[in-house]
């Protein structure tokens, strides 16, 4: 009995130690043997687990970023294109200039602000 009660005591670990757990998160992750063996070839030297996964995802996040970069330029060149179509038609009929200028001023718009495409 006496033995029983000994082995249900929590064990006291020194505060470095949850300190350490603390700033150093486990994270488990399965692997099945092709990946580790991936991921066993593709290790360089002196790498960690952890290293690859940093580098991989500073890797992916550039490559995002530079993919929606680029998404964003072609967006913009053609929003300029259509913005310019439409200014330029309305320019042929003086009516549909009034009429646009109406709106604009309405809604507090600047119309050179518009056409140039700058915000």
């Amino acid at each position: 009995m006496e033995k029983a009660r000994k082995n249900n005591k929590k064990r006291r670990y020194p505060p470095a130690y949850y300190r350490y757990r603390e700033s150093h998160k486990i994270v488990s992750v399965v692997l099945s043997n092709d990946l580790k063996g991936f991921l066993d070839s593709s290790k360089r030297a002196g790498m960690t687990y952890s290293d690859m996964i940093k580098d991989g995802l500073n890797n992916g996040n550039r490559i995002y970023q530079a993919a929606l970069s680029e998404c964003d330029k072609r967006f913009n060149d053609k929003l300029r294109k259509i913005r310019y179509d439409i200014m330029s038609s309305l320019v042929k009929y003086p009516e549909g200039i009034r009429k646009l200028n109406r709106i604009y001023e309405d809604n507090g718009i600047d119309v050179k602000e518009l056409i140039t495409g700058r915000d």
